[in-house]
């Protein structure tokens, strides 16, 4: 009799509460997508002007420098010749970037579906050597890998998903 009461108890308490309420904080990521015009997803920038990490996946030690992968977003340069103070270089901007390698002076990385090789020879001032078109079939996914709840999944035309931010 006890397990019927706790079940009904249990069952009465999730109807009284809003059911998107409990969908989106059950079910759904708490991520919602970064978006870049279709025009611009090819466009890679080097940025001097240090920008601030959002969600850094992935750490790589080349000599004095420390790259830094932002899901997404592309790779911050940092300068570590003097630990204690750490110093940013700069920021390569690389949508959709989730991945890199390094091998000898150069970063191998993904810009969505294409591979790229940064020569990284000068971290003030890395540049992509070679660009294979096509290399991936990638998807971005959140963080969390939640499914994304059905008001985030509608994109304006011609945009991509590149990377997630926390809601």
């Amino acid at each position: 009799m006890k397990k019927y009461i706790l079940f009904f108890t249990s069952l009465i308490a999730l109807c009284a509460c809003d059911n998107k309420d409990f969908l989106e904080k059950d079910s759904f990521s708490k991520y919602k997508p970064i978006l870049i015009s279709n025009e611009k997803l090819n466009i890679c920038n080097w940025e001097k002007t240090p920008k601030d990490n959002k969600n850094i996946t992935q750490t790589i030690k080349n000599g004095n420098t420390l790259l830094l992968l932002d899901y997404g977003l592309g790779i911050h340069f940092v300068d570590i010749s003097n630990p204690q103070i750490p110093q940013k270089i700069g920021f390569y901007f690389i949508p959709a970037c989730i991945d890199m390698v390094l091998k000898e002076s150069f970063i191998y990385t993904n810009n969505m579906n294409d591979l790229l090789k940064i020569d990284i020879n000068n971290p003030t001032n890395p540049s992509i050597t070679t660009r294979k078109n096509d290399a991936f079939k990638i998807t971005i996914v959140p963080p969390d890998e939640l499914e994304l709840s059905n008001i985030l999944k509608t994109l304006p035309k011609n945009t991509t998903i590149i990377s997630y931010e926390k809601i």
